[in-house]
Order: C-alpha cells, then sequence, then structure tokens
C-alpha cells in the first residue's frame, strides 16, 4: 500500500530537485530541477527544467523586436516576436535594458552592465561605451527622461555612489554626478550636522562653493544616521600639518577611526593600526575622500586618490545607529560632506527631463535643480507606467503615484518582490521574485498565474524579474527564460532558439521516450525497454518503494578534456539507490532513474542505448560488486534484444577485437561476441542464468556452515559452467575459432556478419592481452617467397609461463575447411606443417592464437613464430673496472634478438646449469647491426668457475657461451693467475700494490685484471689450445701483441691490463731452440743482460768474480722465452766477472771485463 500511495501522489507538471553528474572530463555533481510530463506502466518521464534567469526585457516597435538580456551571461538575444531567438554578442552582463523611441523610425538602446553604459543607435547592430568620465561604471539601474517621443532626453544611471546624468547633447560621453540627496556645504546656517566646540564656518580655504568649515583641537563635527544600511558617504579635507583629519565612525560600544597621522592616511580598529596603499597626504591640500559602507560584506571600501582599500570584519555596521565624528590635533578644513543612500531603482519622468530615485531611505524626486523627498519607505522598486503614472514598491508598501497623489495599495503580493509593472487591459499587472504575476483589480491583488506550471516549474517560472507590453500580447522573463499572454490569464512558454530544452523537449519526444520503456522497441513491439529486460534479465530495484522507474531528460555535460563532445547517450547512477546521507551518500536522489541526453535521442536508434543504462541498474541490483566487463556482455545483450530482438539475426557488422576480454573498459563488439557466444552454446536464458549466478561459500570455519553468495567476474561464470564440468579456460580454448569462422559446426547463433582482420604474419614476438585471440592467415602465394618461407615448417615459439591455445584452420581449392589444434610442448613450442600449403593441396592456413586465462607474471601473453629457423651468430666482451674491481662486466652480441624465453630478450647468465645470477639487458644495436646486451656480476675474491650465457632464438633453438673465470689478488710480489688452461705470469715488482684481478676467458675474449693499470715489468699471458692469436686495443684498433706459439699454447707478452681480444692468429716472434743470452763483452755502467729459452723456463743468473767467488743472483724466476735483466755497475770493483745462466734443460757462462 506504501507504494500505491506513492504512486498515486506524483502528479504529472510536479516538479523537484535532482542531483545530476557530468559524464565529461569532470564528474562533478551538480543540482538541477524537472518536471514530471507522463506516468504509467511503471515509468515517470521527467524533463529538465533549464534555470536561465532573464534579467532584462525590452521591446523596439520601431523594428518589432524583442530583446532580453541573461543573469552571469554576455549575450544578448533578440528575435522578431514570433521567431526563434538569436543570440547576439554584448560587452558585459546586462543589468537593465532600455529602449527609447528618439522619432518615428528610430530607437535607442541602452543597457546598463557591471562594467559601465553601453548604447546602440542601429537597432542592435554595433554596441559601444559611453562610459567617457563616468567615475563608477558599476551600474544599479538606469533610466532614460523624457519616457515619451523626444530627442532632446537625458539618461540617467544609478551607482553605489551616486547618480549620474548624460544629456543626449555633445560631447556624448560627458557625465555629470548629480548632488548627494545629503549634501552639506556649509552655505547656509540650517547645518544638517552637529558642529561642537572650535568649529567655524569660513570662506578663505574651501573646496566647493564659498564656505566651508574650520576645525581647530577641541572642536568636533558631528552625525548620527538612524539605521541607514548601505550608502556611500564623501568628504574633502584639508589640513594645516601633518597630523589630524580623524573621522571616526562609531556603532554602539564599536568604532573605527580613519585618519592622517604624520602625513600617513590609515585607520584604526581594534587599537591596531594599518595604513592604506595610496598613503601619503600633504598639508595644505584638499583631498576627497569616498567610503561605502557595507553592512551585508560587514566592510569599508575607501577609495582615496584613484586607489581602493578596505576596512575588513566590522560586524557592528548593521546595528542600530551609526554616528561619523570629525575630529583634529591641529587644524582641519571640512567641505562636500556627501551623503548618498544606496539607489535600488530609477524611473525618468514621463514628459520632461528628471528623474525618481528609490532608496534605502526613502523615494526621492530630482527635478533637475535639488532633491526632493517624495516618501519616507525604503523602496526597490520604481516603474513610469504608460500612461504617466508611476508604481513605487518597497518591504512595507506598495505605492501609486495619480495625480499628484500617492495612492497605497495592501494586500498580496509581497510589496518586496515586486520587479515589473505594466497597464495591461485597462489594469495594473505586477511580477513578483517568486509568487508570479498579479492583477489589481481597484480593490485587492488577484493572482494571475494560469499556465505557468504547465511549461516549468515554480521556482523557477515564478521568479519573474522583467517584462515588456507589446500591443496586446504580455512578455515576462522568470527563471525558466521567456513567457507570454495574450489574455492576461493564460501564461505559455515561449523560448524558441533560445533554451534547448524548448525546442527538444516537445510532447512527442515525451511521448516517444515513453513508448520506446513502456510500450514497444524496435526488437520486440509488443514490449518495451523496461518489461522486456525485467523478462529477460530481473527485476529493477526499488528501494524508494514507489515502483516507478524515472526517466529524466536532460542534456548531459559530456565534454571530454580536450572540448570534444564524450557522446555520453546516458547513464545509471548507483548513488541514487541509497538514502541520502549528510556525510556519505550526499548525492543520493533516493529514486530508480535513468539519466537521458535528450539532444542524442532518437528513438529507434538509441533503443539500445538505453538498454544497456536499464540493464547497468539490473546487474547492479543483483550484483552490486559485479565486474565491469561482465555488466558490459550483459549490456550488450540487452542491447541486442532491444535493437534486434532475442532470437532475430543481427546482420550490422561486429568486429572481433584483440583486447583483453575481462578489461573494464572491455572493447563493445568482443564483449558482445562473448556472450552471444556464451548463449549459442548453453542457451538463450543464459545470460539471466548467468547474472543470477551465486557461489557456494564457508561462511563459519568452525561449524562449516555453507551459504550462497555473490561471485564476479569468472569465478561466476565458472560457477555457472561447472554443472557441464566446464570452466571458462575450456570455453575461452574455442571461442576464438568461432569468432574467426562463425560458420558450419563453428557459427554464433544470431550473428551473420562477424568480422575479424588478420594480423600480418612476420617472424617477430607478438604480445596478446590474456583473454584474447590473434589470427593469423596464410596462401599459397604468400609461401613461394623461398626468403622468406625456405623450410617446410613455421616453428611456433610461445613464451613458456602463458597458458597459449593454438588452432590451424586449413582450406582447400574447393572452400571447405578443417581445424585441429597444434600440439605444443612443455616450452609452448609447436611446429606447424606448410608442405601441403606450398605445394598447393591446401589453398590458405588460418592460425588462430588464444589466450584463455591470465598466466604468466606479465600484462601481456607473447609467442613468435620463425619461417626461416635462422640461428643467431654471437660474441662475448668482456671488462673489468679499475673504480669498481669487483665486478665483471659481460657484454653478449647477436646478429639477432636473443631471448631467456620469448619475448624476455634478456638472456641469462647462470653460475651452473641452472641458477640465474644475472639477466643480460638489451642496450642497443651496433652499426653493424649486432644487438648488444649487458651484465655486472659481481665476484668475491677466491672464485673460480664457469659462468655461461643461456638463451633461446625466436624458432627456440638453444643460444649458449661459457666464460672461465677466476678472481685473486695480486701484490707487489707477483705470481702467477691460472683459469682453464689460461695462465698470467706477473713479475715481482711489475705492481705497486695489491689489486682485486680476475682472469676471465670466453671464446673470443680474455679478461686479464683492471683495465687500464699499466705494469713496472712486463708480464706474459699463456693460453694453451689456442689456434687464433691475442690481440690489444690502441687508438680504436685491435693490434696484435708479440709472442710466440709453442706447440698447442700461445704465449704473449703486455704492458698494460686489461680486455683482450682472441682471434685469427697473429705474427709470431723468432723463439731460440735451445738457452741463450746476449751481453755486452766490456761493461760500463749499469749491467743489461737478455735472456733467451725455447720455452717458459724456471731460471737463475748469477754473477762470480775471476777467482769463483759469487758476488750476487741477478734473476730467479720464470723467463717467457725473453727476458731483460738489469744490474747495478755501482756494486762492481773494475775487472773480469763471470755471468752463469742456468734453466732445467742445461748451463750456459759469458764472460764480461767491467771497466770504469
Amino acid at each position: 500500500m506504501i507504494g500505491l500511495f506513492l504512486l498515486l501522489s506524483l502528479q504529472v507538471n510536479e516538479g523537484r530537485e535532482f542531483w545530476t553528474q557530468d559524464q565529461g572530463a569532470f564528474k562533478i555533481y551538480h543540482k538541477v530541477l524537472g518536471r514530471c510530463r507522463k506516468i504509467g506502466d511503471g515509468i515517470a518521464v521527467w524533463t529538465v527544467e533549464e534555470e536561465k534567469h532573464v534579467k532584462t526585457m525590452w521591446y523596439d516597435g520601431a523594428r518589432a523586436l524583442l530583446w532580453i538580456g541573461v543573469e552571469g551571461s554576455d549575450t544578448l538575444y533578440m528575435r522578431e516576436l514570433d521567431s526563434a531567438f538569436t543570440a547576439v554578442k554584448f560587452e558585459g552582463e546586462p543589468v537593465k535594458g532600455i529602449a527609447h523611441i528618439y522619432d518615428a523610425t528610430n530607437v535607442h538602446y541602452f543597457v546598463g552592465t557591471k562594467d559601465g553604459v553601453y548604447w546602440s543607435f542601429d537597432g542592435g547592430g554595433g554596441w559601444s561605451n559611453k562610459n567617457g568620465d563616468l567615475d563608477d561604471r558599476r551600474i544599479v539601474d538606469i533610466a532614460v527622461a523624457p519616457c515619451d517621443t523626444a530627442s532632446l532626453y537625458s539618461i540617467y544611471c544609478a551607482t553605489p555612489t551616486g547618480i549620474y546624468e548624460k544629456p543626449n547633447l555633445p560631447p556624448y560621453l560627458t557625465w555629470s554626478k548629480l548632488p548627494a540627496i545629503f549634501s552639506e556645504g556649509f552655505e547656509d546656517t540650517s547645518y544638517e550636522w552637529l558642529l561642537e566646540g572650535n568649529v567655524e564656518v569660513v570662506n578663505d580655504i574651501v573646496y566647493e562653493g564659498s564656505s566651508g568649515v574650520r576645525v581647530a583641537e577641541d572642536g568636533n563635527v558631528t552625525k548620527t544616521l538612524s539605521c541607514l544600511g548601505r550608502f556611500c558617504f564623501e568628504y574633502a579635507f584639508y589640513l594645516a600639518g601633518p597630523d589630524g583629519a580623524k573621522l571616526e565612525i562609531a556603532g554602539g560600544d564599536d568604532s573605527v577611526s580613519v585618519e592622517v597621522r604624520d602625513g600617513i592616511l590609515g585607520y584604526e580598529t581594534g587599537g591596531e593600526w594599518t595604513t592604506f596603499e595610496e598613503d601619503t597626504v600633504l598639508s595644505q591640500t584638499w583631498y576627497v575622500v569616498s567610503m561605502e559602507i557595507l553592512p551585508e560584506e560587514e566592510m569599508i571600501l575607501i577609495t582615496f586618490e584613484g586607489q581602493q582599500d578596505t576596512i575588513p570584519s566590522l560586524e557592528w555596521l548593521g546595528e542600530g545607529s551609526l554616528t561619523l565624528s570629525f575630529s583634529t590635533t591641529d587644524t582641519l578644513w571640512l567641505d562636500a560632506l556627501n551623503i548618498q543612500p544606496y539607489t535600488h531603482a530609477l524611473a525618468g519622468f514621463f514628459s520632461s527631463k528628471g528623474v525618481y530615485a528609490a532608496t534605502n531611505m526613502g523615494l526621492y524626486k530630482w527635478d533637475g535643480t535639488d532633491w526632493e523627498k517624495e516618501l519616507d519607505q525604503e523602496f526597490t522598486f520604481l516603474s513610469i507606467l504608460s500612461d504617466g503614472t508611476l508604481l513605487a514598491a518597497g518591504p512595507e508598501a506598495v505605492m501609486w503615484l495619480k495625480d499628484t497623489e500617492w495612492i497605497p495599495l495592501s494586500g498580496e503580493p509581497d510589496s518586496a518582490a515586486i520587479t515589473c509593472a505594466f497597464l495591461y487591459r485597462g489594469n495594473l499587472y505586477v511580477g513578483t521574485e517568486g509568487k508570479g504575476m498579479f492583477m489589481w483589480d481597484g480593490n485587492t491583488w488577484v493572482e494571475k498565474n494560469q499556465g505557468f506550471t504547465e511549461y516549468g516549474i515554480v521556482p523557477y517560472v515564478t521568479a519573474i524579474h522583467c517584462g515588456v507590453l507589446v500591443d496586446t500580447v504580455l512578455f515576462v522573463g522568470n527563471g525558466n527564460g521567456v513567457y507570454r499572454t495574450d489574455d492576461g490569464e493564460h501564461w505559455r512558454e515561449d523560448n524558441p532558439g533560445f533554451l534547448p530544452s524548448f525546442d527538444y523537449l516537445t510532447e512527442d519526444v515525451v511521448n516517444n521516450v515513453y513508448e520506446l520503456f513502456a510500450v514497444s522497441t524496435p526488437g520486440d513491439s509488443a514490449r518495451g525497454i523496461l518489461p522486456l529486460l525485467t523478462e529477460k534479465l530481473g527485476d529493477i530495484p526499488d528501494y524508494n518503494r514507489d515502483s516507478l522507474l524515472y526517466i529524466l531528460l536532460l542534456d548531459i555535460e559530456d565534454a571530454l578534456a580536450t572540448g570534444a563532445s564524450g557522446w555520453c547517450y546516458g547513464y545509471f547512477d548507483p548513488e541514487n539507490e541509497y538514502v541520502p546521507d549528510e556525510s556519505v551518500h550526499v548525492y543520493s536522489n533516493h529514486a530508480e532513474i535513468l539519466y537521458i541526453d535528450y539532444p542524442k535521442f532518437i528513438a529507434e536508434r538509441n533503443a539500445g542505448e538505453y538498454a544497456k543504462i536499464l540493464a547497468d541498474m539490473i546487474a547492479w541490483y543483483h550484483d552490486m560488486n559485479e565486474e565491469e566487463w561482465v555488466n558490459r556482455c550483459l549490456r550488450e545483450y540487452a542491447e541486442y534484444i532491444a535493437r534486434v530482438g532475442d532470437g532475430n539475426d543481427d546482420t550490422t557488422t561486429v568486429s572481433f577485437s584483440t583486447g583483453r576480454l575481462d578489461a573494464s573498459n572491455v572493447d563493445e563488439d568482443l564483449a558482445y561476441l562473448w556472450i552471444m557466444y556464451l548463449r549459442s552454446r548453453f542457451g538463450d536464458d543464459f545470460p539471466q542464468r548467468w547474472l543470477d549466478t551465486r557461489g557456494v561459500y564457508v561462511v563459519n570455519e568452525i561449524t562449516g556452515l555453507r551459504d550462497t553468495l555473490p561471485v564476479q567476474g569468472f569465478e561466476s561464470l565458472d560457477s555457472l559452467l561447472v554443472e557441464d564440468s566446464l570452466t571458462h579456460v575450456d570455453v575461452y580454448r574455442d571461442f576464438g575459432v568461432y569468432g574467426y569462422l562463425n560458420s558450419g559446426g563453428y557459427s554464433i547463433k544470431n550473428l551473420t556478419n562477424v568480422k575479424i582482420t588478420p594480423s600480418l604474419f612476420m617472424e617477430n614476438v607478438f604480445s596478446i592481452n590474456y583473454w584474447a585471440t590473434m589470427v593469423f592467415e596464410l596462401t599459397t602465394e604468400d609461401v613461394q617467397d623461398a626468403t622468406l618461407f625456405p623450410y617446410d615448417s613455421i616453428r611456433f615459439n610461445g613464451y613458456k609461463e602463458n597458458e597459449l591455445c593454438v588452432h590451424l584452420v586449413w582450406w582447400d581449392n574447393t572452400g571447405k575447411f578443417t581445424v585441429e589444434e597444434l600440439e605444443l610442448n612443455d616450452e609452448n613450442e609447436g611446429v606447424i606443417p606448410i608442405g601441403d600449403l606450398k605445394s598447393g593441396a591446401k589453398s590458405k592456413l588460418g592460425i588462430v592464437v588464444s589466450v584463455p586465462s591470465s598466466a604468466g607474471p606479465y600484462a601481456y601473453a607473447y609467442f613468435g613464430f620463425s619461417s626461416t629457423l635462422q640461428k643467431p651468430v654471437t660474441s662475448v666482451g668482456m671488462f673489468q673496472s679499475p673504480l669498481a674491481p669487483r665486478f665483471l662486466r659481460v657484454f653478449f652480441y647477436s646478429d639477432i634478438p636473443v631471448y631467456l624465453d620469448a619475448p624476455d630478450e634478456t638472456p641469462a647468465l647462470y653460475s651452473d646449469t641452472v641458477t640465474v645470477i644475472k639477466y643480460l639487458e638489451y642496450t642497443g644495436t651496433l652499426p653493424d647491426g649486432r644487438r648488444v646486451y649487458r651484465a655486472d656480476v659481481e665476484l668475491e675474491p677466491g672464485f673460480s668457475g664457469v659462468l655461461t650465457i643461456k638463451g633461446e632464438d625466436l624458432a627456440g633453438h638453444e643460444v649458449t657461451s661459457t666464460i672461465d673465470v677466476a678472481y685473486t689478488v695480486v701484490g707487489k710480489e707477483g705470481g702467477i693467475v691460472e683459469c682453464a688452461g689460461t695462465k698470467v705470469y706477473i713479475e715481482e715488482g711489475a705492481l705497486e700494490k695489491n689489486i682485486d684481478f680476475i682472469l676471465a676467458k670466453s671464446e673470443n675474449a680474455l679478461v686479464c685484471g683492471p683495465t687500464g693499470i699499466e705494469l713496472k715489468k712486463e708480464a706474459v699471458i699463456e693460453i694453451e689450445n689456442m689456434d687464433g692469436w691475442i690481440y690489444q686495443e690502441k687508438d680504436g684498433k685491435w693490434i696484435p701483441l708479440p709472442g710466440y706459439r709453442k706447440g698447442n699454447r700461445v704465449y704473449v707478452k703486455i704492458n698494460t691490463l686489461g680486455t683482450f681480444y682472441l682471434g685469427k692468429p697473429g705474427d709470431l716472434l723468432s723463439v731460440p731452440e735451445k738457452i741463450d743470452m746476449v751481453v755486452p763483452a766490456v761493461v760500463s755502467g749499469d749491467l743489461k743482460v737478455k735472456m733467451m729459452t725455447p720455452e717458459f723456463m724456471d731460471a737463475t743468473l748469477t754473477i762470480y768474480d775471476i777467482q769463483g767467488r759469487k758476488i750476487g743472483e741477478i734473476f730467479k724466476g720464470v723467463v717467457p722465452c725473453e727476458k731483460m735483466v738489469t744490474y747495478p755497475g755501482a756494486a762492481l770493483k773494475p775487472g773480469v766477472y763471470f755471468l752463469i745462466f742456468e734453466t732445467r734443460t742445461g748451463r750456459l757462462t759469458k764472460k764480461i771485463i767491467w771497466i770504469k
């Protein structure tokens, strides 16, 4: 009964507020007002009521043009009476516009804005500002007098600081400010101000006129204002010295003083002194200070020397009376003390120049000479009526001036809210801000609002701001645009070309929306979207228990960051399904709402789009946490049954994309194919069964209690497929073949045109989304190129951690096809035979690669093809840096990519057969085309072993290179570093200090210690089982090192440690067949001896005197075939000596003579 009561309580034309959310770049919520246009069959169609406040309106009778200005816009709109509005760019936001008849054929337009006054002499074709010397351009109201036909008129404008007049005479830019309503120039003895103490009226120093007032140190000039509210106070002052000129503004127990101290203008409030921006004051000079008292803003705005400053935080300004009091500490002259009450409205005289001003201190009249008070109350509205009478309205009264007599009009409407007035059909009509239109029948006010709420909602249509009378038609501007009446009784909306909703949201559109959702769809003539989807998918929520689905038609804000339209046809917002809460669900409307974009509404074309939005609501109601891709599948099914009809064939083209099925933004065609594929395999009711699927869970681990709970994504699908002993992985393996072929035994029911674009076959690594499919095609003609297809097979190489499925579709020459699944090994590798394709026995091959799961560490799955079966040519380079000597940098070069496993182009470095210690990263390609991979390996001193580089090419061939490594520390004493048949002999004294020494050898590179270290003595490298030679880089070239070959060993000498290249045979040195020694016969100075051996040998060199006594041992160590030693001559006396050179193969003695 509660739902029935709520249903019956909603009425057509009822209005309410709605929260809506922008669907473009920014998801911002804002409120709109909607009006209920149609109710029935569980559906309520609402239309947004656009809030466009028409603030000013005028009519050009000479051209028959109606003009309007809109709040917050710098655009004007104009039209002929029964045509559509046209936008006209303007200079500022209009406050009020006037059309003044200049003569029988010309009309002048005047528009007051927040930035001054503008006018046009050519019917709005061109606008120019007429601000000239207008000091204050913040226009509150404007008026023209005389109001009847005349050429010699004046225009008046009211600003917060005063009222200005500009006659229609040259110079046309000259404005003159009218005297303030309360003005004191001390020209006579009836002072408006109280003069106390040492104050004297003088005529020696004056600002204007013939008199002023002089205030001495104990003098005081005071005025108390009773509840004046907002006003402007202006005064001129002149100082004898640098101090004085104090003005105290007091209200109750609070005050603020504006004064001059030491030639500086400032203010003091709360005991704190603050100076103004333009603050310097000279003595014996007149200055003018203008002060706007702003009680509502709790501040005073001060203008001094063209600059503005504020005195903020004056809470007491609007409470009770204010007292203005001048005093001084020296001598002060005052003049021109002007108080201007705030002017709410102006009205020009009907038949002569002059103006009425409605202020917060009463109603005043300016006749060109002086201000005269007409009425004592505050008035906020004035209007000269067509018969020359004047209507004034304010918070306390509505007064009508007729024949010089003010007549009160009592009762409704609220007098403070009157915004416009007309004499229409012999009666007085007024518009109000919030209560609509009223007519004065001579005794009372009669409401005249019939028809307003048939086109708009109360808050907008009854907010009347302005209007004009055109012959027998009355136009008004309100919060919903423009309305008109021909008889004063019935109003209708009249916004063609101005409000888009007026042009779009016709009764026909409302009925079409209703019919589409309630009665029929393109796919089912007997059911609308709502009954169709609730039958095929499930119920919609009804959290507010009114049994209604709201369709709100509005112009959805869907602009993207680029400014382009996001093309949002509509949306569902789950926020509305919660009770509004100030902290959590702030933007809930607590109703079942679909938001529909009316500018894009075409019933037949968009029926499917609207079905998707309703499907969103149904899916959310069944499981608010369901994954978005599942909802997209259900959306696509809903679109199908609404657009095509359940069981009917869809002849539109459906593209099979390679996108990821479970992505939140899954391609709509892919989601459509998937749901239709499942429906084709498992029955027409599969979508609803999937939506209703709930999994069984243990909800209490102690008791084992089980319950059914919603499950999401593939888990929900598997919970349904388990009935057929299947999982989604099983089902997806065949999905790609169905999508590719869609014929014969692989057809998807009701889809007649599935399009898939094959990818280009090439030797390459391809990336593919999980739960996605790629197709490649090869024909007999494609494989005839022997360069690209030299063999009768193609290798498929998939990333081994991915789950991949490959189907081969073979076509014969009659167009028949067969399907087989390619067998893959544990490494995801397989061989595709193409011999029949080459010979022409088969005409075409389709390769369907599917990924039925998310197995794998990356965001994508990877695979590749190789038809040439090319193997890579590789080499290794190495480097030990003296700055990081514990690291061995390894370079691996290959003429084609090398993978750890496609697509990981990172060959691995192993310390044994299974342990990866580093991955070699691809760093670039050399000019010769070789790809470079690099890794830095940290070693521990004492390490000795083999490092292995492993990878594979695209065809799956294993690629391997080894590096023998030994890591030790070598010092001044020298030594032998040995590693896998390679030795480095370092003599004592060759190094100045201990160094980390890495000896590493690959097939084509050798590292002997840190690069760049110079040796004090030569070292020797010995490599066994070597066919080539050893090279060292010098000036960018690889230079063969000097050395020799002995059997299967190579010996070379080095002076610098670093990296060496092992390459082709080099130039050999001559090697003696036996030991030998070259010495000079006569020695003077140091002795140099060259020792030679047929191979590396341990040797000693000893010197003896002529009596056979041993003098000393010159050398003991290894001689690498050739070695030069030096012995200092200063240790010997002149005489005959013998040198004895001994090795394991013999002994050689030579005699020398030492002289000085």
